[in-house]
Protein backbone atom coordinates (compact mmCIF):
# COMPACT_ATOMS: atom_id res chain seq x y z
CA UNK A 1 0.00 0.00 0.00
CA UNK A 2 1.04 3.20 -0.72
CA UNK A 3 0.43 4.86 2.75
CA UNK A 4 2.36 1.82 4.50
CA UNK A 5 5.19 2.61 2.19
CA UNK A 6 5.22 6.74 3.08
CA UNK A 7 5.10 5.67 6.28
CA UNK A 8 7.53 2.95 6.12
CA UNK A 9 10.26 3.95 4.11
CA UNK A 10 10.56 7.65 3.93
CA UNK A 11 8.58 9.45 6.76
CA UNK A 12 10.21 6.95 9.45
CA UNK A 13 13.67 7.12 8.00
CA UNK A 14 12.99 11.54 7.67
CA UNK A 15 12.13 11.46 11.78
CA UNK A 16 14.96 9.26 12.80
CA UNK A 17 17.71 11.99 10.88
CA UNK A 18 15.20 15.06 11.98
CA UNK A 19 16.53 13.51 14.82
CA UNK A 20 19.81 13.35 14.66
CA UNK A 21 20.28 16.73 13.50
CA UNK A 22 18.45 17.85 16.72
CA UNK A 23 20.29 16.44 19.22
CA UNK A 24 23.62 17.25 17.19
CA UNK A 25 22.15 20.94 17.21
CA UNK A 26 21.21 21.17 21.05
CA UNK A 27 23.85 18.70 22.22
CA UNK A 28 23.81 16.57 26.15
CA UNK A 29 20.60 18.42 26.97
CA UNK A 30 18.67 16.46 23.74
CA UNK A 31 19.89 13.13 25.90
CA UNK A 32 16.65 11.19 27.06
CA UNK A 33 16.45 11.94 30.84
CA UNK A 34 16.75 8.02 31.57
CA UNK A 35 19.93 7.68 29.95
CA UNK A 36 21.49 10.33 31.42
CA UNK A 37 20.39 9.04 34.76
CA UNK A 38 22.33 5.36 33.79
CA UNK A 39 25.47 7.13 32.62
CA UNK A 40 25.83 9.07 35.54
CA UNK A 41 24.95 5.88 37.75
CA UNK A 42 27.82 3.78 35.75
CA UNK A 43 30.17 7.31 36.07
CA UNK A 44 30.14 7.82 32.23
CA UNK A 45 30.28 10.40 30.42
CA UNK A 46 26.06 10.97 29.32
CA UNK A 47 27.66 12.44 25.66
CA UNK A 48 29.49 9.44 25.30
CA UNK A 49 25.55 7.88 25.29
CA UNK A 50 24.11 10.81 23.01
CA UNK A 51 26.35 9.76 20.16
CA UNK A 52 25.89 6.32 20.21
CA UNK A 53 22.63 6.84 20.25
CA UNK A 54 22.83 9.23 17.17
CA UNK A 55 24.79 6.47 15.64
CA UNK A 56 22.20 3.82 15.97
CA UNK A 57 19.63 6.25 14.97
CA UNK A 58 21.56 7.21 11.53
CA UNK A 59 22.29 3.71 10.99
CA UNK A 60 18.34 2.65 11.15
CA UNK A 61 17.86 5.99 9.14
CA UNK A 62 19.76 5.54 6.27
CA UNK A 63 19.18 1.22 5.92
CA UNK A 64 15.29 1.87 6.07
CA UNK A 65 15.75 4.79 3.31
CA UNK A 66 18.04 2.65 0.70
CA UNK A 67 18.38 -0.43 1.92
CA UNK A 68 15.46 -2.75 0.44
CA UNK A 69 14.99 -6.11 2.39
CA UNK A 70 12.17 -7.85 4.10
CA UNK A 71 12.87 -6.91 7.42
CA UNK A 72 13.09 -3.13 6.67
CA UNK A 73 9.23 -2.60 7.41
CA UNK A 74 10.44 -4.10 11.09
CA UNK A 75 13.20 -2.21 11.10
CA UNK A 76 10.72 0.98 10.71
CA UNK A 77 8.38 -1.03 13.20
CA UNK A 78 10.74 -1.27 15.85
CA UNK A 79 12.53 2.25 15.41
CA UNK A 80 8.99 3.76 15.68
CA UNK A 81 8.72 1.73 18.99
CA UNK A 82 11.64 2.95 20.60
CA UNK A 83 11.20 6.82 19.40
CA UNK A 84 7.07 6.74 21.10
CA UNK A 85 8.70 4.42 24.36
CA UNK A 86 11.15 8.01 24.68
CA UNK A 87 8.97 10.52 24.09
CA UNK A 88 5.90 8.81 26.64
CA UNK A 89 9.11 8.53 29.03
CA UNK A 90 10.18 12.21 28.41
CA UNK A 91 6.30 13.72 28.44
CA UNK A 92 5.70 12.44 32.15
CA UNK A 93 9.47 13.61 33.22
CA UNK A 94 8.32 17.25 31.76
CA UNK A 95 4.49 17.23 33.82
CA UNK A 96 6.20 16.24 36.79
CA UNK A 97 8.79 19.15 36.40
CA UNK A 98 5.50 21.36 35.07
CA UNK A 99 7.58 22.01 31.51
CA UNK A 100 4.85 22.99 29.83
CA UNK A 101 6.43 23.19 26.03
CA UNK A 102 8.79 20.01 27.01
CA UNK A 103 5.69 18.28 27.46
CA UNK A 104 4.22 19.66 23.93
CA UNK A 105 7.41 19.04 22.16
CA UNK A 106 7.66 15.33 23.65
CA UNK A 107 4.15 14.84 22.74
CA UNK A 108 4.52 15.60 18.71
CA UNK A 109 6.86 12.89 18.92
CA UNK A 110 4.74 10.87 20.24
CA UNK A 111 1.75 11.42 17.93
CA UNK A 112 3.79 11.57 15.12
CA UNK A 113 6.07 7.53 16.04
CA UNK A 114 2.61 6.41 16.65
CA UNK A 115 0.69 7.77 14.07
CA UNK A 116 3.63 6.01 11.51
CA UNK A 117 2.99 2.47 13.85
CA UNK A 118 -0.51 2.74 12.88
CA UNK A 119 0.48 3.10 9.45
CA UNK A 120 2.65 0.41 9.00
CA UNK A 121 0.30 -2.20 10.77
CA UNK A 122 -2.61 -1.59 8.88
CA UNK A 123 -3.53 -4.56 7.16
CA UNK A 124 -3.50 -5.24 3.68
CA UNK A 125 -6.66 -5.15 1.82
CA UNK A 126 -8.61 -8.51 1.26
CA UNK A 127 -7.85 -9.80 -1.71
CA UNK A 128 -5.14 -7.74 -2.57
CA UNK A 129 -1.59 -9.84 -2.85
CA UNK A 130 1.44 -8.47 -1.06
CA UNK A 131 3.99 -6.38 -4.02
CA UNK A 132 6.77 -8.74 -4.00
CA UNK A 133 9.64 -6.48 -3.30
CA UNK A 134 13.27 -6.49 -4.94
CA UNK A 135 16.51 -6.04 -3.26
CA UNK A 136 17.75 -2.71 -3.12
CA UNK A 137 21.31 -2.58 -5.97
CA UNK A 138 24.37 -2.64 -4.79
CA UNK A 139 25.05 1.12 -5.56
CA UNK A 140 22.29 1.99 -2.92
CA UNK A 141 24.00 -0.69 -0.46
CA UNK A 142 27.00 0.84 -0.39
CA UNK A 143 26.32 4.51 -0.70
CA UNK A 144 24.08 3.40 2.79
CA UNK A 145 26.78 2.28 4.14
CA UNK A 146 29.55 5.27 3.01
CA UNK A 147 26.73 7.61 4.80
CA UNK A 148 26.09 5.26 7.76
CA UNK A 149 30.43 5.70 8.16
CA UNK A 150 29.91 9.47 7.38
CA UNK A 151 27.56 9.88 10.32
CA UNK A 152 29.43 7.80 12.83
CA UNK A 153 32.50 9.89 12.04
CA UNK A 154 30.25 13.00 12.67
CA UNK A 155 28.75 11.77 15.48
CA UNK A 156 32.02 10.37 16.97
CA UNK A 157 34.21 13.33 16.31
CA UNK A 158 31.25 16.11 16.53
CA UNK A 159 31.88 19.53 19.05
CA UNK A 160 28.54 18.14 21.46
CA UNK A 161 27.31 20.80 23.94
CA UNK A 162 27.75 19.45 27.74
CA UNK A 163 24.13 18.17 29.04
CA UNK A 164 22.58 21.06 31.48
CA UNK A 165 19.04 20.15 32.16
CA UNK A 166 17.63 17.22 33.59
CA UNK A 167 13.79 16.52 33.40
CA UNK A 168 13.15 20.52 32.80
CA UNK A 169 16.07 21.71 35.36
CA UNK A 170 16.90 25.12 34.32
CA UNK A 171 19.80 25.90 32.37
CA UNK A 172 23.24 26.27 33.44
CA UNK A 173 23.87 29.43 34.40
CA UNK A 174 26.30 32.20 34.59
CA UNK A 175 28.05 32.57 37.84
CA UNK A 176 29.32 35.97 39.47
CA UNK A 177 33.01 36.52 39.42
CA UNK A 178 35.09 37.24 42.94
CA UNK A 179 38.47 38.20 42.75
CA UNK A 180 38.75 37.88 39.08
CA UNK A 181 37.54 34.27 39.75
CA UNK A 182 34.07 32.18 39.71
CA UNK A 183 32.27 32.33 43.27
CA UNK A 184 29.55 30.66 43.91
CA UNK A 185 27.43 31.24 47.00
CA UNK A 186 25.16 28.83 48.34
CA UNK A 187 23.39 28.98 51.25
CA UNK A 188 21.19 25.75 51.93
CA UNK A 189 19.37 26.42 55.26
CA UNK A 190 17.64 29.06 53.31
CA UNK A 191 16.29 26.87 51.00
CA UNK A 192 13.82 25.21 53.21
CA UNK A 193 10.63 24.99 51.22
CA UNK A 194 12.32 25.67 47.97
CA UNK A 195 12.20 23.49 44.83
CA UNK A 196 15.52 22.14 44.56
CA UNK A 197 15.40 23.50 40.46
CA UNK A 198 16.00 26.68 41.93
CA UNK A 199 19.14 25.55 43.44
CA UNK A 200 22.47 25.62 41.95
CA UNK A 201 22.73 21.67 43.25
CA UNK A 202 20.08 21.53 39.57
CA UNK A 203 21.84 24.11 38.13
CA UNK A 204 25.05 22.95 37.98
CA UNK A 205 24.92 19.16 38.33
CA UNK A 206 21.42 18.48 37.23
CA UNK A 207 21.23 14.92 37.55
CA UNK A 208 20.92 15.13 41.43
CA UNK A 209 17.28 15.55 41.10
CA UNK A 210 16.49 12.75 39.12
CA UNK A 211 18.94 10.26 41.55
CA UNK A 212 17.12 11.45 44.46
CA UNK A 213 13.80 10.83 43.18
CA UNK A 214 10.84 11.65 45.38
CA UNK A 215 12.31 11.38 48.47
CA UNK A 216 15.99 11.46 49.04
CA UNK A 217 18.88 12.42 51.09
CA UNK A 218 21.49 15.16 49.67
CA UNK A 219 24.75 15.20 51.90
CA UNK A 220 27.36 17.99 50.80
CA UNK A 221 30.97 17.39 51.84
CA UNK A 222 34.29 17.78 51.52
CA UNK A 223 36.73 14.54 51.60
CA UNK A 224 39.27 16.73 53.77
CA UNK A 225 36.58 17.68 56.09
CA UNK A 226 37.01 15.43 59.78
CA UNK A 227 33.36 16.85 60.59
CA UNK A 228 32.08 15.34 57.17
CA UNK A 229 34.31 11.91 57.79
CA UNK A 230 32.65 11.79 60.94
CA UNK A 231 29.01 12.45 59.93
CA UNK A 232 29.36 9.93 57.56
CA UNK A 233 30.89 7.23 59.59
CA UNK A 234 27.73 8.31 61.83
CA UNK A 235 25.13 8.10 60.46
CA UNK A 236 25.45 6.62 56.90
CA UNK A 237 28.09 3.62 57.22
CA UNK A 238 25.65 1.02 58.29
CA UNK A 239 23.07 -1.05 56.72
CA UNK A 240 22.07 -0.20 53.32
CA UNK A 241 19.20 2.69 54.07
CA UNK A 242 15.62 2.83 51.83
CA UNK A 243 16.00 6.28 50.85
CA UNK A 244 18.54 7.19 47.75
CA UNK A 245 21.38 9.05 49.30
CA UNK A 246 23.67 11.44 46.73
CA UNK A 247 27.07 12.28 48.33
CA UNK A 248 27.94 15.33 46.73
CA UNK A 249 31.36 16.58 46.66
CA UNK A 250 32.30 20.06 47.17
CA UNK A 251 35.31 20.91 45.21
CA UNK A 252 38.32 23.53 46.00
CA UNK A 253 38.55 26.44 43.64
CA UNK A 254 41.64 25.65 40.65
CA UNK A 255 43.74 28.46 42.69
CA UNK A 256 43.34 27.67 46.10
CA UNK A 257 46.29 26.36 48.02
CA UNK A 258 45.61 22.47 49.09
CA UNK A 259 47.69 21.05 52.60
CA UNK A 260 47.83 17.63 53.28
CA UNK A 261 45.30 15.65 54.85
CA UNK A 262 44.84 13.24 57.58
CA UNK A 263 41.80 11.80 55.87
CA UNK A 264 41.19 9.36 53.76
CA UNK A 265 39.88 10.31 50.16
CA UNK A 266 36.79 8.53 50.42
CA UNK A 267 34.13 9.18 52.81
CA UNK A 268 32.53 5.98 54.15
CA UNK A 269 29.13 5.31 52.78
CA UNK A 270 28.16 2.40 51.10
CA UNK A 271 24.60 3.17 50.54
CA UNK A 272 25.84 7.17 48.83
CA UNK A 273 26.04 7.55 44.94
CA UNK A 274 28.82 9.94 44.71
CA UNK A 275 28.75 12.78 42.99
CA UNK A 276 30.66 16.14 42.37
CA UNK A 277 30.50 19.60 41.51
CA UNK A 278 32.28 20.83 38.86
CA UNK A 279 35.71 22.71 39.55
CA UNK A 280 37.19 25.70 39.16
CA UNK A 281 34.83 27.98 40.76
CA UNK A 282 35.16 28.96 44.33
CA UNK A 283 32.47 27.06 45.91
CA UNK A 284 30.90 29.31 49.21
CA UNK A 285 29.11 26.60 51.37
CA UNK A 286 30.16 25.38 54.44
CA UNK A 287 30.28 21.41 54.93
CA UNK A 288 28.59 19.07 55.60
CA UNK A 289 25.01 19.63 54.93
CA UNK A 290 22.44 16.75 55.25
CA UNK A 291 19.63 18.00 53.15
CA UNK A 292 16.37 16.26 52.88
CA UNK A 293 14.29 16.17 49.09
CA UNK A 294 10.62 15.13 48.86
CA UNK A 295 9.06 15.91 45.55
CA UNK A 296 11.67 17.71 44.69
CA UNK A 297 10.87 20.42 47.77
CA UNK A 298 14.06 20.62 50.22
CA UNK A 299 12.10 19.83 53.25
CA UNK A 300 15.12 20.27 56.00
CA UNK A 301 18.61 21.27 56.43
CA UNK A 302 20.94 20.29 58.99
CA UNK A 303 24.39 21.41 59.26
CA UNK A 304 26.71 19.38 60.71
CA UNK A 305 24.30 17.02 61.44
CA UNK A 306 21.26 15.68 59.70
CA UNK A 307 19.54 16.41 62.82
CA UNK A 308 15.24 15.43 61.86
CA UNK A 309 15.90 15.01 58.15
CA UNK A 310 16.59 11.50 58.54
CA UNK A 311 13.42 10.96 60.29
CA UNK A 312 10.40 9.62 58.12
Amino acid sequence: MLIRLIAGRILCPLLLLFLVVTQLAIGGNALPTWLAVIAQRMDQDPLTYLRILIMLESAAAFSILLVTTKRTYLLSQIALILVAFVSLAECAAAVRSRELPDVVISAIFLAIALALELALLKPEPAGEEPTRRRGSPASLKVVATVLIILMIGIAANASIAPRTLSEGAVAQREAPTAGGGRAIEMTPTNWVGRSIRETPIAQFVPDVVDILGRDGILVLYNPRCGTCHDLFELYFSGEQMELPIVALEVPPADNALILESEYDDQVNCPSCEFMKLPGGPMWLVGVPYVIRVVDETITCVGKDGPENCLDG
